[in-house]
């Protein structure tokens, strides 16, 4: 089973509708294939990754994940605060 199946499979469980899901690979060809956008990931890295640039997409992937659930946050301005159940 490859990334990108796994990927789908986490995807196809409701369950798992809060997991952001980011690839990160050494190829850049993996990112431009059609099983790339198929499986649902949230973001794509390639090697090397900044730590800034990943703090900002995983900001972003929880950003999102807050406003599609309509819950309020400021995840980019650094005052976010885990939902509570």
């Amino acid at each position: 089973m490859d990334g990108f199946e796994v990927c789908s499979a986490i995807r196809s469980e409701p369950a798992n509708n809060n997991v952001a899901v980011i690839f990160h690979s050494a190829s850049g060809h993996a990112r431009s294939s059609p099983m790339s956008s198929d499986s649902g990931a949230d973001a794509f890295l390639t090697y090397p990754v900044d730590s800034e640039h990943l703090i900002s997409v995983i900001r972003g992937c929880i950003q999102r994940r807050l406003d599609t659930h309509g819950k309020k946050s400021d995840v980019a301005g650094k005052s976010f605060q885990a939902p509570q159940e």
